[in-house]
């Protein structure tokens, strides 16, 4: 099981959430606009007339006015549920900031090792650490469950040979111990120039 950050799924609320949040205050605040300033002309409500003045005043006491505007309960609706989402917007806008940056799988760190560490190194590290985050000896804890999982992820991924050699490769063409998690991956899905062209 691969560890995911909450980041990604705040990126990814973020995203629909704008997907109705931007047309919705578009169209609310374009009704606002209208119900407080909209012309006379624009109402239709241009009278040569005396006749056409009483309908003049009639439309504008119908079309003007936010009393007016609030009697729409597709208006009301819709600005309850824009105003209730840009809420969470907000909230969610604030727990990435929070998070900082998305995590990166990094198998080195997670195994508490040098980035050259030998076999020997690994496997030692893989060992105490698992013996210490084991579940059985840490009955209900989530959290060490969790960091058994990422202890074990990260063993395999420095004990396959491919997907070591293409870790190590990466963060030497990159010169970045961030970038490098992107590139743990088969020959196949990787080359230096992927790696270099972002």
């Amino acid at each position: 099981m691969l560890q995911y950050d909450n980041s990604a799924f705040y990126f990814f609320a973020l995203s629909f959430i704008t997907l109705y949040l931007v047309p919705s205050w578009i169209s609310i605040i374009g009704r606002l606009y209208d119900a407080l300033f909209i012309t006379d002309e624009k109402l239709g409500a241009i009278t040569r007339t005396s006749a056409e003045k009483a309908k003049a005043d009639k439309l504008k006491r119908e079309r003007k006015g936010i009393a007016n505007l609030m009697k729409s309960r597709a208006f009301v609706f819709n600005f309850i549920l824009t105003v209730v989402l840009t809420v969470v917007f907000v909230w969610l806008a604030t727990s990435v900031a929070s998070d900082g940056q998305v995590n990166s799988f990094d198998p080195f760190s997670i195994l508490e090792i040098d980035s050259g560490s030998d076999a020997k190194a690994i496997k030692k590290a893989y060992r105490s650490l698992s013996l210490k985050y084991h579940p059985d000896k840490n009955p209900g804890d989530r959290a060490a469950e969790a960091r058994f999982m990422m202890i074990s992820k990260a063993y395999e991924a420095l004990t396959d040979e491919t997907a070591r050699e293409n870790w190590e490769n990466s963060a030497i063409q990159t010169g970045s111990s961030r970038s490098r998690s992107a590139s743990a991956c088969p020959t196949s899905f990787w080359t230096p120039e992927t790696a270099t062209s972002s």
